[in-house]
């Protein structure tokens, strides 16, 4: 085993992102890191299934990477599935940018394959191909955009789908650099997207930026895109620690403030929480935010929160008084009323 896979292997089982019985749908453009993913989970014996999605949106050139990966997956016994949408006409249709309504699809592709094996039964995971440029890459849009101590902690080597199954990234800890590098040694062939070049996508205009330093040398000859990336890194990396602490100091509040109200059959799964205003209010400004965050979060409400929703909540928890409601995305509440804070779920979102 060469040392680009072993450390693949020995990343997966640091972190436990799959285990060897999993059924692994793999997400596979045809690029470089998509192929480095599905060749290293292939070699180490995962039973993968890899999943192509064809936006729609570089013509003949998306005709070419689709069949290159069915090729690609057909010489080595790989299962293969195809999916294709029109992702112009879908983020027009859903108000989205180009970029985040691709993301969305794809990911919502994903998911439906893995719900599919996990109706049978199988333990399933998703894996994706995120590197440790990506990883900077994130990082930057997140803090040019403006992000709170979460935000910072970039893209999760693992985290959970809408639909339950895990979402894992086996080579997050690799550079674009390393990757090249392992598909040109194995002579692996691969897919180049030209549309990466251009400056039309946010994420590109970051990575452009940072070849261009290396360039212009803005900084000074020590400071390279190298040594700005590792510094990033370290930001992320001391990030997680203090967001842990933040969700164990949140974790403890949520709890001390949570009310048991059987008679109204308030519970998560039902789509409704119960917290006590009065302890809610009592502590500090970034443990509240975290709690209503929790709060919704335990009822379905895992993004869309902004900084408006939380300001707008938090003064209605702080004045105490009479029978409000603070509207929240997607159609959730959080209503108060006789000291007590209700977390509601749409109807429709639980039954």
């Amino acid at each position: 085993m060469g040392d680009f896979l072993q450390s693949v292997s020995e990343f997966i089982a640091k972190n436990e992102l799959i285990d060897t019985q999993d059924k692994v749908v793999v997400g596979l453009s045809g690029g470089p890191d998509s192929v480095a993913l599905l060749h290293c989970l292939n070699e180490l014996g995962y039973d993968c299934i890899a999943v192509h999605i064809d936006h729609s949106l570089r013509g003949c050139e998306s005709d070419g990477d689709a069949e290159f990966a069915r090729t690609f997956c057909h010489d080595r016994d790989i299962p293969f599935k195809m999916f294709k949408f029109d992702c112009k006409r879908y983020a027009k249709e859903e108000a989205l940018g180009v970029e985040e309504a691709a993301r969305n699809k794809r990911y919502e592709v994903f998911a439906a394959v893995a719900d599919g094996f996990i109706a049978q039964g199988k333990n399933v995971c998703i894996a994706v191909a995120q590197n440790q440029n990506d990883q900077v890459e994130t990082l930057i849009m997140r803090l040019i955009r403006g992000t709170g101590i979460e935000g910072l902690c970039g893209i999760d080597v693992k985290r959970k789908s809408r639909t339950g199954a895990s979402i894992v990234r086996p080579i997050l800890n690799k550079s674009r650099e390393d990757i090249m590098a392992f598909l040109e040694e194995e002579n692996i062939p691969y897919r180049l997207d030209s549309s990466n070049s251009e400056p039309d996508y946010f994420r590109n205009r970051v990575r452009l930026a940072l070849a261009r330093i290396d360039e212009s040398k803005p900084f000074g000859d020590e400071i390279d895109s190298k040594f700005i990336e590792k510094s990033i890194l370290r930001l992320c990396e001391n990030a997680k620690a203090d967001a842990l602490f933040l969700k164990e100091l949140t974790d403890a509040a949520y709890e001390k403030a949570a009310i048991e109200d059987s008679n109204a059959s308030c519970s998560a799964v039902k789509g409704e929480i119960v917290l006590s205003s009065k302890e809610v209010s009592g502590f500090d400004k970034p443990i509240r935010y975290r709690i209503i965050k929790k709060a919704f979060e335990d009822i379905g409400l895992k993004a869309d929160i902004e900084k408006v929703h939380l300001l707008a909540a938090d003064r209605m928890i702080l004045k105490g008084v009479g029978n409000k409601v603070c509207e929240f995305p997607n159609g959730y509440r959080m209503k108060m009323n006789r000291g007590l804070l209700r977390f509601i779920a749409p109807e429709e979102s639980f039954k």
